[in-house]
């Protein structure tokens, strides 16, 4: 039965309402999957350089997360992240050192002492604070199976073990990526997702920007910067003034200037055009800084599997 003028209208009219917003709506939706598949590098290739001879250290089969060195050329590395949505079983987190004073000699594993549960410790990011009587202080993110919290030791290095202090839990410490310490027990952190469950993957996906820095001030903790997409490592300039933080998503180290309240006010982004991890500051050079980054992020992703990353060390 053929349509009636009126019905072709009402067809005609619904279609010129609806054509539009389907139109927008999968313009919306290919320019999101565009972004995602350009973010994570698809297009890219990387060629191997090498700027010398270098020698692979053995102990870090299961990987080396971060590394952070004194001023006399003691290193100290965490290892063994276990990553979500991946099976940890066979994975042991530990902290490592390692001496620059003698590059030919091996890593030494630092033993936990017997009160800490060693089996229930995910290494992320760490943070070294020396006080004035010469102890060394090692600030541990734990990604813990009851939560994340942040572990303290002192490092004994006569012979070489770590002696557990005490276990900082707060209710703005929940995806913690890499933290830097100010002073005795007071840091900042990076929270690199909003979500610290599989929720994440979406989070990642949908690409939001809901990665924090938090401050701690030995009792309580407030947000200091909001609106990052996946803040990972931070550190500070040896004055003090000066906080940098590397948006592993957003491909840029962003730049704030520290205020008398521990505040801050952001001054300026650097881009990279990498998915920059860890910062490390030059000894030698105060204004520049080391820094550990992966060009492809999907290699990245999957490097806990066989296929090993396109990483690569850059001097800013």
């Amino acid at each position: 039965m053929p349509l009636s003028p009126a019905h072709r209208d009402i067809i005609v009219k619904s279609l010129a309402v609806a054509v539009p917003i389907i139109i927008v709506a999968l313009a919306v939706v290919s320019q999101h999957i565009f972004q995602v598949v350009y973010l994570f590098g698809y297009h890219r290739h990387v060629h191997n350089h090498e700027p010398g001879q270098c020698r692979l250290i053995p102990g870090f089969e299961q990987g080396s997360e971060d590394i952070t060195v004194l001023p006399n050329g003691v290193a100290f590395i965490s290892t063994g992240f276990k990553a979500p949505g991946h099976d940890n079983s066979k994975i042991q987190s530990a902290l490592w050192m390692f001496d620059f004073n003698n590059p030919d000699a091996n890593a030494t594993e630092l033993v936990f002492d017997s009160g800490f549960d060693k089996t229930s410790f995910g290494s992320h990011g760490i943070s070294v604070w020396v006080d004035t009587t010469g102890d060394i202080y090692i600030y541990a993110v734990n990604h813990h199976p009851d939560g994340d919290r942040i572990e303290v030791f002192i490092a004994d290095l006569s012979n070489n073990s770590l002696l557990h202090q005490k276990t900082i839990i707060d209710r703005l410490i929940y995806s913690v990526n890499d933290l830097v310490v100010v002073d005795k027990d007071r840091f900042y952190l990076t929270n690199d997702l909003y979500s610290a469950n599989k929720r994440k993957f979406y989070e990642i996906m949908l690409l939001f920007k809901w990665g924090n820095v938090v401050y701690y001030d030995g009792q309580s903790s407030e947000v200091v910067a909001s609106g990052l997409h996946y803040p990972n490592g931070i550190n500070l300039s040896k004055n003090k003034k000066f906080l940098y933080v590397a948006t592993f998503l957003g491909q840029h180290i962003h730049v704030y200037r520290r205020l008398d309240d521990k505040s801050l006010i952001e001054i300026r982004q650097i881009p990279l055009y990498s998915h920059v991890d860890n910062i490390e500051l030059d000894p030698d050079d105060p204004s520049s800084m080391w820094l550990g980054s992966h060009p492809i992020l999907w290699r990245c992703l999957q490097h806990h599997g066989p296929n090993l990353p396109a990483s690569h060390v850059r001097y800013t």
